[in-house]
């Protein structure tokens, strides 16, 4: 992911700390809001704001947030003049629809709806093991700061992690080959 495209993890946030995160704020808008802080609808100006775990969106931010989808503006917290921002809204969640549709504003619901993708569990697509793990281990040795020589494993040494991940029921995705390329690197240091 590009790092200046806005994304928010809606449940690391409380509906105030998110509608600021959000909207924005003006200076003394709230106690320790000494300065003017942009929110990522007016970043995402021309561009994308992506909320994950939408689910977790307290349900009076939802109400505002269908507000700034429709007028393409929005208050800023405390502020008497509204923002304008021409943003495009994604979503995601790993809820069922059932249970997001329990969760969310049926209003709500229906504007983030217009288009869904479902992004199959890796287990379901494990014919897109051989590469993804490749580049999780690539990006695993990266991330550990390992030497060139224990981020080399060779083709026979992949070729039987993919035949055991196979085998495995992948409830963790992607952070099942993280992990295990974790203990493969650490196995060799």
């Amino acid at each position: 992911l590009d790092d200046a495209w806005p994304a928010v993890a809606c449940g690391q946030y409380d509906a105030n700390t998110m509608r600021s995160e959000l909207f924005g704020h003006v200076a003394g808008a709230f106690t320790g809001a000494r300065g003017a802080r942009q929110g990522l609808l007016a970043r995402a100006d021309q561009d994308t704001v992506l909320l994950d775990e939408i689910g977790d969106i307290a349900r009076d931010v939802q109400r505002l947030l269908i507000k700034a989808l429709e007028e393409r503006r929005f208050f800023p917290l405390g502020a008497e003049d509204s923002v304008a921002s021409d943003f495009r809204l994604l979503s995601a969640t790993n809820l069922g629809a059932a249970e997001l549709e329990g969760r969310l504003d049926p209003d709500f619901l229906d504007r983030i709806s217009m288009f869904r993708l479902r992004v199959p569990p890796l287990r379901e697509v494990r014919e897109d093991l051989p590469w993804l793990w490749e580049a999780v281990f690539s990006q695993a040795a990266s991330r550990a700061g390992v030497g060139q020589r224990e981020a080399q494993l060779g083709q026979r040494h992949h070729a039987r992690v993919v035949a055991a991940l196979h085998r495995h029921p992948l409830p963790g995705n992607l952070r099942d080959l993280f992990r295990l390329a974790y203990e493969v690197l650490a196995a060799r240091a």
